[in-house]
């Protein structure tokens, strides 16, 4: 059974990025620590703060959230690797699911299934480009992240760097490419 690795414990870091006083991320989701929003195990409240341990304790859980969407969702997991594994981790983490909703139904996103259909290098091109909209509005950090999570799941540098090296050197390409 693959697991998140620190390449992806890192990313997921680095784009949540902590804050100890709630925000509103723009897009109107009040948000603290590293990216939580309001959920049935910690409610966000306008001008809240925490301190950093609470803020640890709150990406703990929504790591395992992250994990268990993950385990729940895809069929095959167990023919992934730590990277790709992790990347996918990092998506769940940042969007929910690997389902969206149109009009009350519930649709089995191109990830998914390409993944359920064990189209391993398919899925890898398609996170690239995977929700990366933000309340309909276009977001070019969600590029960003995308790219970087492409780049992880396709283990692109991971064995020539260190974790934390590769996560500057993925932000800093990413950031490059895209601006």
């Amino acid at each position: 059974m693959p697991k998140l690795n620190e390449y992806g414990f890192g990313l997921i870091k680095s784009f949540e990025r902590l804050r100890l006083t709630s925000y509103d991320d723009g897009y109107g989701y009040l948000t603290i620590g590293y990216g939580h929003t309001t959920d049935k195990f910690f409610e966000v409240k306008p001008n809240q703060t925490i301190d950093e341990p609470k803020a640890n304790e709150i990406l703990r859980y929504d790591i395992t959230e992250a994990q268990d969407i993950v385990n729940r969702q895809l069929l095959y997991e167990d023919l992934l690797n730590d990277d790709q594994y992790s990347a996918l981790i990092s998506i769940a983490f940042n969007s929910g699911s690997f389902r969206s909703r149109k009009d009350g139904q519930v649709i089995v996103t191109q990830l998914l299934k390409s993944l359920n259909a064990k189209e391993l290098d398919r899925a890898g091109q398609i996170i690239k480009v995977y929700k990366t909209t933000s309340a309909g509005n276009p977001s070019l950090g969600l590029r960003r992240r995308r790219l970087c999570e492409h780049w992880l799941y396709t283990s692109f540098k991971t064995k020539e760097l260190s974790p934390k090296d590769w996560v500057l050197f993925s932000r800093r390409e990413a950031e490059s490419i895209l601006t």
